[in-house]
């Protein structure tokens, strides 16, 4: 995060969120990685202290939290300002949400669009615990280039318009046609709602 980089690694694993109701451990280290003079961790606005960088081993700063479903929010301060980074747990999954890196593509035929796939609740948060098998369908003056999951021992071809996602999430590649007009990303998934994104080639 710009001016503060935090970044936070929960339950002991590289899972970067604060769902871990079925974990049995009574306590989950939480790391947070900050290039801050001090850093304060809050459990639904309770403070679990703050730390120093003097407390911390290469700008990583280490809590053990007992595990309550809410907020994890770490507050860092350098040079007397705040940056903020937060965790929310995340209630069920409702439906998938299309977020494009940009909207407006140019018509040459090779401009692309990074469109990630999230499975979210009902407030918008990512439901990283949950996996679904999703299908990208692009119509307009556009294809879709891939769809891929990050996950190295799926074995699907990045090509193939259906594919699972990994931890909530994947991404979608779509590239313009030699041609101006609307592009329409459509992704669906069993049980879930279509869900559309418009772009458009200039």
């Amino acid at each position: 995060m710009r001016g503060g980089g935090l970044g936070r690694r929960g339950g002991g694993g590289a899972g970067n969120h604060w769902n871990w109701q079925e974990d049995a451990r009574p306590e989950l280290p939480v790391d947070v990685y900050a290039n801050c003079e001090a850093v304060e961790l809050f459990l639904n606005g309770q403070s679990l202290g703050r730390k120093s960088a003097v407390q911390s081993t290469n700008c990583l700063f280490t809590w053990n939290v007992p595990f309550k479903a809410g907020e994890l929010k770490a507050v860092g301060t350098r040079a007397g300002q705040t940056v903020e980074d937060r965790l929310l747990t995340a209630g069920a999954l409702t439906r998938v949400e299309l977020v494009a890196d940009r909207a407006q593509l140019a018509a040459d035929g090779r401009d692309v669009a990074h469109v990630e796939v999230r499975l979210v609740d009902a407030k918008g948060t990512l439901v990283p615990n949950t996996n679904v098998v999703c299908t990208a369908k692009v119509a307009g003056a556009g294809r879709l280039l891939g769809l891929d999951n990050g996950d190295q021992s799926d074995m699907t071809a990045l090509t193939s318009p259906t594919r699972s996602t990994r931890q909530g999430r994947a991404l979608a590649l779509v590239q313009t046609a030699r041609q101006a007009g609307p592009i329409t990303l459509t992704v669906s998934a069993p049980g879930l709602p279509q869900a559309q994104l418009s772009l458009r080639a200039e």
